[in-house]
C-alpha cells in the first residue's frame, strides 16, 4: 500500500514540478533571465528525477531513495541560490518520499529475515534456501 502511496505521490509531484519548471523557463527567456532559464532547467531535471524515482518505488525502493535524495539535493541547493524558491518545497517533498521508501525497503527486508527464520526453524538446515 506505501509503494503506490509513493508511486502516486510521485507522479503527480513530477506533474506539477515539470509544469513549473516549464513556466519558469519561458519566463527567463522571456525577460532575458539567464539565472531563471537555468533553474527552469535544473526544475526540469529535478521533475524527471522525480519519474524514476517513481519507477524504481515498486520494484527497489532503496535505489528509489537514492534518486529522491539526489532530487533533493538538486532541488534544494538551486531554491536556496537561484529565483526558483519553489524548487525548497519540492526538495522537501523530495526527501520525504525517500525516508518513506527507506522505510519500505526495511519492513520488506524484515519480512524476508522472519520467512527465512522460520524456515530454518522447520527443517533445521540453514544452509538451503527455498525458491
Amino acid at each position: 500500500m506505501k509503494k503506490i502511496v509513493v508511486l502516486v505521490l510521485s507522479i503527480i509531484f513530477m506533474v506539477i514540478v515539470l509544469i513549473q519548471a516549464w513556466m519558469v523557463t519561458a519566463g527567463g527567456a522571456m525577460f532575458d533571465d539567464t539565472a531563471l532559464r537555468w533553474s527552469g532547467n535544473l526544475g526540469k531535471i529535478v521533475a524527471l528525477l522525480f519519474g524514476i524515482g517513481a519507477a524504481f518505488v515498486m520494484a527497489r525502493p532503496m535505489i528509489a531513495m537514492g534518486i529522491y535524495g539526489l532530487a533533493a539535493l538538486l532541488a534544494l541547493l538551486t531554491g536556496i541560490f537561484t529565483d526558483f524558491t519553489d524548487l525548497i518545497l519540492w526538495g522537501i517533498l523530495a526527501v520525504a518520499l525517500g525516508v518513506v521508501s527507506f522505510f519500505i525497503s526495511r519492513s520488506e527486508v524484515q519480512v524476508e529475515q522472519v520467512q527465512l527464520g522460520g524456515y530454518e526453524q522447520e527443517t533445521g538446515d540453514s544452509q538451503s534456501i527455498p525458491f
